[in-house]
Order: structure tokens, then sequence, then C-alpha cells
């Protein structure tokens, strides 16, 4: 594998984490598809300014995209900040996927990307439904001071 293409595994790899299209990913970064497409197949080298878009819409080192093996300088899983993020993201617990797909729940709320990426790093020794998400969010303003 070339560098090139090494480095488009990693921009697809970064984006796929996220649960993003490539289409999504472009417009965080005001860039279109095709060019992110071209990007992650190995046929286009970006700049400077493309990999630093890129590495802040996926909050991403950009040093990770860099080095030749991820291990050496890994960055952590980014915790998503938004109810379409938390929907998408592989490694979302199901009742937390559930409570962002449920707007009826969440919207009235007003959930910040803060406390959606809170709610996202919980790890619980057991399964917590919707409603128990919620009721952490509940848990997490009372307890915190804004």
């Amino acid at each position: 594998m070339s560098s090139k293409e090494e480095l488009g595994a990693r921009f697809k790899q970064a984006r796929t984490e996220l649960g993003l299209h490539q289409g999504e990913l472009a417009k965080m970064c005001g860039l279109d598809q095709a060019f992110i497409s071209r990007l992650e197949k190995g046929e286009a080298i970006g700049t400077i300014a493309h990999l630093l878009a890129i590495s802040k819409a996926t909050r991403k080192d950009p040093n990770w995209f860099l080095l030749r093996s991820p291990s050496v300088n890994p960055s952590p899983p980014r915790s998503p900040t938004s109810a379409k993020e938390v929907a998408k993201a592989s490694h979302t617990p199901e009742g937390l996927k559930k409570f962002a797909k449920e707007t009826a729940l969440h919207k009235p709320l007003s959930v910040t990307p803060e406390e959606w990426s809170a709610l996202a790093s919980i790890q619980a020794p057991g399964e917590i439904d919707a409603q128990g998400y919620m009721t952490l969010l509940l848990t997490i303003r009372s307890v915190t001071k804004s």
C-alpha cells in the first residue's frame, strides 16, 4: 500500500468511526464529496489545510493521520456530540441510540454537545434503556455546575 493509500485509509477510518458519509465530512470541512472520495482512495493529495480541516472535523490529532503506525500515537475514540452522531456511531450502546433517535425524549431537554459526549462515555456494568439515559442526563445536570 502506498503512502497516499495509507493516508486515505486513515481518512476513511476517521470518518467511518463517526458514522459519517463522505458528503457529511466534506460539508464539515468545506470540501466536496468527490474530493473526499479521491483522498480516501489515495487518488488525490490534499494540502496541509485539508489535513487540518479533516483533523478538526474528526477530532483527531493531525499526527494520527501521518504516522505509519497508529499505535505509536493513537487518538482515543472521539465521543459523539450530537443525537445524529450518537445514533450512527457503531460503538454506541443500544439504549443511548434509542434515546438519540427518540426526538420526543431529548429535543425538549436541549441536550448540549458536552452532554451527548458525557452520555456516550458512560460505561455501565449492564444495559441502560432510553429512559435510563434520560435519567442519567438529568442526574448529570443536577450534580454539575454550568
